[in-house]
């Protein structure tokens, strides 16, 4: 790749022509349990978190209504940092000056301004539409006065609160070489003894959340249990690896010696991933790559981003999900996890999807894209 074209799809910030496809998207910006109480005790006073989604600042709260909040994190007036402000039940308040907005944008006070003022109706602080689903707060990001699309009905999506968990973690690299990552054909046979999917969300250039969404097409999940397998690994309230660059991700040569292939445990997935990912910088140099024929889903995948940067500078509509009218088709599983038998596997993977629809007690029982295909 190109040093310009690398520079291109790496750069995900406002005014980017990646940022500007990515910002099509839903996107992720906090776990709900984030919210909880018992799981952040700072929560039962005041829910307000400061977040960092595609190189932006923002300020995500919860009202005493239960609307949820994003607001552009500097304060309209002087710039200050509205993740300080305090939370008066209908909206969050500035220090600096008493300036408040409630969880639409809306400025509700100006107390210094004169009797009369008519300043707070012409002020508005950046607001952006947030869903939750399935534990997951999600925003979206488009230009002010465009609608956002559909939310894509997958499964993951559509299954209840009790039949799904969202876990997330931080690593520290570029979104590009975590999401490529995760479609990298060949590198699970190597690096790990199962499969494992997530999404990703740039945090900002050098930094990346990713998502996982675990859903059960059988009984309720137990999601305390689920919970603390993943703290062993992982911190709270912030989410941050307890292994990384700093203590070489856990390596041990013995262990790679005799009993893995990577020597980083076999408890913690993604740690594998995230060494990965992380070692090779904050932002890969993909002109020194050297791809074969296993990466033909990585040179694939990136001629897409190039072809949608594209689409989205000339007024186009990025490609899938953020495609209205392609909402109706962004329904059922989309992978299955598991090895195919050889010759076999355009009819294995579908009664595969087949046999675990049918058995889920909550899904619509209606036909899967493949089936309709």
């Amino acid at each position: 790749m190109k040093a310009e074209q690398n520079e291109l799809v790496t750069r995900i910030g406002p005014g980017t022509p990646c940022g500007a496809v990515l910002r099509q998207y839903w996107q992720p910006v906090a776990l709900v349990d984030e919210f909880d109480p018992q799981l952040d005790p700072r929560m039962a006073q005041r829910p307000v978190k400061a977040v960092r989604v595609l190189g932006q600042d923002l300020v995500l709260f919860r009202d005493q209504q239960g609307r949820w909040g994003l607001l552009d994190r500097d304060c309209p007036h002087r710039g200050a940092d509205l993740s300080f402000g305090r939370h008066e039940g209908d909206g969050l308040r500035c220090p600096f000056h008493g300036w408040k907005f409630d969880a639409a944008g809306a400025c509700l006070e100006t107390p210094a301004e004169p009797t009369g003022s008519k300043l707070c109706e012409r002020v508005r602080q950046r607001s952006y539409p947030v869903v939750e689903q399935s534990g997951i707060l999600f925003g979206w990001f488009g230009e002010p006065g465009t609608e956002p699309p559909p939310f894509p009905q997958f499964d993951c999506f559509v299954a209840p609160s009790t039949h799904t968990f969202a876990f997330k973690g931080l690593w520290n690299a570029n979104w590009l070489q975590a999401f490529e990552v995760g479609i990298d054909p060949a590198h699970p046979s190597f690096l790990h003894r199962f499969l494992n999917d997530a999404a990703l969300v740039p945090v900002d250039d050098t930094h990346t959340y990713w998502y996982s969404v675990f859903t059960s097409f059988a009984g309720p999940v137990d999601k305390a249990a689920m919970r603390n397998q993943r703290t062993q690994f992982i911190s709270l309230p912030d989410y941050i690896p307890k292994a990384g660059r700093h203590n070489r991700w856990g390596f041990n040569a013995d262990e790679q010696r005799t009993t893995t292939y990577l020597g980083m445990g076999e408890e913690d997935i993604n740690v594998h991933d995230q060494w990965a990912v992380e070692s090779m910088g904050p932002i890969q140099d993909r002109t020194r790559e050297h791809l074969g024929t296993s990466d033909k889903v990585i040179m694939a995948n990136r001629r897409m981003l190039l072809k949608a940067i594209e689409t989205v500078q000339a007024g186009g509509t990025a490609p899938g999900v953020a495609d209205a009218a392609l909402a109706p088709q962004m329904q059922g599983p989309d992978t299955v996890d598991g090895i195919a038998p050889a010759g076999e596997w355009p009819t294995w993977w579908q009664e595969r999807v087949r046999h675990r629809r049918d058995g889920a007690p909550w899904i619509a029982k209606a036909p899967t894209a493949a089936e309709t295909a």
